[in-house]
């Protein structure tokens, strides 16, 4: 169900998607994003600084998973 996804995104310390949807919700959460993908159609997620778009490369996913980890939470508004 919706609700437990939420909870579980929450807690997550990074969340990686090919999901637009996602990048919203982990946005809105603060919870740092790595999505797999050359590009996105939600802009502000990016330019909020809470997503990184990594590309498909499994070694530049990699490399963006540790750093979010690394880094923690984005500082969000």
């Amino acid at each position: 169900p919706y609700v437990d996804w939420i909870a579980l995104l929450r807690a997550a310390r990074v969340a990686l998607t090919d999901s637009g949807g996602v990048q919203e919700e982990t946005t809105c959460l603060g919870v740092p994003c790595v999505t797999v993908r050359e590009t996105t159609e939600r802009p502000i997620t990016t330019s909020a600084g809470t997503s990184i778009l990594a590309g498909a490369a499994p070694a530049r996913v990699l490399h963006h998973a540790r750093r979010a980890l690394e880094l923690g939470r984005p500082q969000t508004s």
